[in-house]
This record gives C-alpha cells, structure tokens and sequence, in this order.
C-alpha cells in the first residue's frame, strides 16, 4: 500500500494520540537540556498542530498533504524538541514535494531527509537525543526499505530502531545516565513513530508499562541560563549573523526558517541581552519568555501531591545481588550517589567502624562492595572488610568523580565479580583534579600535581582542567563546593564550553566542604 496524502492525515494523528499517552512520563524524565519538565508538552503540541492541520483535509496528494503539515508544526512548535520534530516533518515535505503518493523507497528517503533537516536546524547539535533517533533511522532507512515487502514492514523496522536507539542514549549522554533515564524527547519521537506504524496496521498497539522516573529533588540544579526563549523573527541580515550573535549568548539555540519568518529556541542567562540583538538583526515579531525555574518548582510541587516513580537506578534492594555502600562527602554527592542505586550512604567525616559494619549488616546479602572515595578512608574500609561476616570487596577509588564512574558501570542484577571489574575498569577512564582556597589564592591539582596557584578560582580550574584534558576526554563535570557562588562556577562553565569545544560541561552541585572545586574529565 503506498502512503498518500489522507494516510499521512491518519498516521500523523495516531502519532499525536500516542504521545499525548505519554505526555506526563516525558514530562518526568526531561533532563536535557534542562530539567524544565516539558517535553511531553512540547511535543504533544507540535505534533497536535501537525495532524489538526489535515484534520479537515481529505487532500490526497501526499506532497500537498505533508507540505501542510510541516507548515503547521513549524508555525506552533514548541520547545527544543518541538522545533527539531517540526524539521523532521519538514524533510519528510520536501522528499514528498512532487509526489501524488509514496513507495517504500520515498519514504525511507524522507527519513533522510528528515534528518538533514533536524542536524542542520542545531547550532550545536548534541548526541544521545532524538537527533541520534532521527540519524540512525535516516542512515538505515535504505537498507531496511530494501529488505521490507511493504510499508507496513518498513516502518516497523523503523520503529525498533528508532527504539534501539532510544536505549542507548544514556550511554551518549553522561547527563542522562547521572540520572538513570533515557533522552525524553529522543523517546517522544520512537513513540511517534509508534503510532504512526499503529495506524498504518490498523490495530491497538497496548501501551508500554510507565517507565521509571527520576524524583525531581535530585535533578541536576538549574543554574546556568535559566530562561527559556523561544522567538518569531523577519530577519535584515544573513542568516549567519544572527546565528553568530546568540550563538555567544546562549545555549541549546534551534534555529529553523519558514518562507518569511525564523523560529528561534534557546537557553539564556540574559533575555533582554538577547531580545535586543534580535531587533538588531531583524523585526521581532513574536517573544515567548519563561523562567524555568519556575516551571522546576511546578514541577516540584506537583511531585509532593503525586510522587512518581523513582529513577530506574533506585531499585528495590531485595532483588539487588550486589549492593554497593558509599562513603561521601558533600549533600550533592551524597544525592548523586544514591540517585545512582548506592545501597547505603555515610558521611565520610561521620564514618568509622562501627557505623560500616552496621551497614554490611543491613545489606543482609552475600557480597558487598565498598566505595571509600579517598585513600585516606581506605584503611577504614579493609578494616571493615576484615571483620565482616559476609564476603566484602574494596574498590580503592580515589575521589568522588571515581566513585560516580564506578556506579554508573554497576549493575544491580548482576553478581559481584561481574560488578566488580565492571565497575574497576570504569574508573579507569576518569581523571580528577580539585581547586581549594589557601592564603595565596586558589590552588589548582591535577591529579597529585599542583600545576597553579592563581588569585581567581576560575583561572585556577581551566590550568587543570587543560592539564587533566592533554589525555584527551569528550565529558568535563564541575563539582562546585557548598562556599562556592552559583554565578561563578555558572561563568566558569561558560568559559570552559568557549576553550573546550569538543568536550561537553557539566554542573553537578557536589557541596562538599573542602575542596572548593572537584574537576573531571572522562
């Protein structure tokens, strides 16, 4: 059966109904960009406007029909994840322009083009979002149109590997697997297509059981540009100027163009900063400004009325066969660590003997591993193992950053020995340094290596962190201390993200006491 203009009318407004389904689990699980809590509304409204525009159409050429949709999606997206579904379906338009209908093979072509579509409208296009689910759709859709008999069998090839690559954004995306979810709008967009292959089948596909979700308490902190833009513009200048400006301003900008207007979304520190170089460039003809701080205490809020599940990494300790007992220091680690599955977590300066063996006790398993996270808790730590009942192991890593690495490779299902050299080979990929306060200034170590004493603690942090990246590494995480200002280690990470370009920053709030920065690099 070839797709024509009135099945797209049907497969689009399947897609919306199935992520209307899922609107609030995408809602729970939005990390990334920012943990603002709106995914599933944005892309429930993008795609509705999509489908509500061949609602009252029976136009039957495919090329008019898909025209039209994109068009609308283009006009009410919302969000991020709005924008960039907005130009996939302006892909899918532009490989249907001339078509009265479509085979297999044009439509795989529009998922290519649908990628090339979403890639260019980013102007830092990040990996392990819904861009990774639209790219390998898009790579593979030849081969797979190839091997389908139909469009039926096409799309549901589509479909699992939309899904496959759905599982593994945690894997691309440190900021996902910190918090144990996989990318919101990157499962918005394998749900999509879920509905879209439902209609197509004409069946009730039954819905997924609801994934698990991370309590918002223990989100990463919004605390670098806070607010969110999203802007209509008539532009007087290239295309590229704009780009240039807002690009120096602000994050996570979606830049995508209409025939007489561009949309806009970004992440800002400063929106009238932005608006104004806006009106430079062009006319503006429409602004939509919210603080997401306000919507993460929405969200907040609305989580102590109904608490969601917790994170998947939170699993019951009854079916965990090796769980994993933490020393830390710093409430932001110690929120981390438990985020991540950590069994038990004690306060470094708080724990002795006592308190470690209560803890294996409480394990009430065969195998424990311990995670000291500071050779001079390591003695405590072989102690403990000493004079435990039950076997346990000391994973002797050396700082916190190790520790995280370690629980993100630890699996709660399987057995110790497995876990164990899962979790030693991974803190292997880590290096760490720390920046503390002395009477000179700020005292910046790489590894055991002092490599400056500065009178700024920014300074001081980007000497190591150049010493920390001459072994190379893609992740740079910033673990500011509780005396640490916000607005400084926000400044810090800008100018790191300006130097490291190829890295990725992050801000993980660790709130510990001393040093006054821990720096990592994986």
């Amino acid at each position: 059966m070839p797709l024509t203009g009135s099945t797209l009318a049907r497969l689009l407004a399947s897609g919306a109904r199935r992520l209307a389904a899922y609107r609030e689990e995408l809602n729970a699980i939005n990390v990334f960009p920012a943990p603002d809590g709106d995914t599933g509304d944005n892309l429930v409204a993008t795609a509705s406007a999509a489908s509500h525009a061949l609602e009252q159409s029976s136009q039957p050429h495919l090329g008019r029909a898909a025209a039209a949709a994109a068009d609308a999606a283009f006009q009410e997206a919302r969000g991020n994840s709005g924008l960039i579904l907005s130009q996939i379906l302006k892909g899918f338009a532009q490989a249907f322009s001339d078509l009265t209908e479509a085979d297999t093979r044009q439509v795989a072509d529009a998922f290519r083009r649908g990628k090339d579509a979403a890639y260019a409208a980013m102007v830092r296009p990040v990996e392990g979002t819904m861009l990774t689910v639209i790219r390998e759709c898009g790579e593979r859709a030849a081969q797979l149109a190839a091997a389908a008999s139909t469009l039926e069998e096409f799309l549901a090839a589509m479909v699992r590997t939309a899904q496959q690559a759905v599982d593994r954004t945690p894997d691309l995306l440190p900021a996902l697997r910190r918090v144990g979810v996989v990318d919101a709008g990157a499962q918005g967009l394998a749900y999509f297509l879920e509905g879209m292959w439902e209609a197509l089948i004409d069946r009730p596909l039954p819905l997924r059981a609801p994934a698990s979700t991370p309590n918002p308490h223990t989100l990463p902190p919004l605390t670098a540009h806070p607010y969110d833009l999203e802007l209509s513009l008539r532009l007087r200048q290239p295309h590229g100027a704009v780009l240039d400006a807002l690009a120096a301003q602000a994050e996570s900008v979606v830049f995508t163009a209409g025939p007489e207007l561009v949309r806009i979304h970004l992440h800002a520190d400063d929106p009238a900063t932005v608006l104004r170089l806006c009106m430079e460039q062009g006319t503006l003809v429409e602004a939509r400004i919210r603080d997401m701080r306000e919507q993460r205490a929405e969200l907040l809020r609305r989580f102590e009325e109904e608490p969601l599940p917790l994170r998947k990494a939170k699993v019951d300790a009854a079916a965990v066969r090796t769980p994993v007992i933490v020393l830390a220091a710093g409430e932001g680690f110690a929120a981390l660590f438990r985020s991540l599955g950590a069994a038990r977590v004690l306060d470094a300066a708080q724990a002795n003997l006592d308190s470690l063996q209560a803890a294996i006790g409480e394990a009430g398993t065969e195998e424990v591993i311990l995670l000291p996270n500071d050779p001079a808790l390591f003695h405590l730590c072989l102690l403990a193992q000493e004079r435990a009942i039950a076997p346990v192991r000391v994973l002797p890593t050396r700082t916190q950053p190790e520790g995280v690495a370690a629980l993100l490779a630890w699996r709660p299902h399987a057995g110790a020995e497995e876990n164990f050299l899962r979790m030693a080979q991974a803190t292997q990929s880590v290096r760490t340094g720390i920046v503390t306060s002395s009477g000179m200034g700020f005292r910046g170590v790489a590894g055991e290596r002092e490599v400056t004493v500065s009178a700024s603690l920014g300074e001081a942090a980007l000497a190591v962190l150049r010493k920390l990246r001459e072994a190379g590494g893609e992740v740079i995480t910033l673990y500011p201390g509780s005396g640490v200002e916000p607005a400084e280690v926000e400044k810090l990470a800008a100018e790191a993200r300006r130097e490291f370009l190829d890295a990725t920053v992050e801000v993980v709030f660790g709130g510990q006491p001393e040093p006054s920065l821990i720096l990592s690099v994986e």
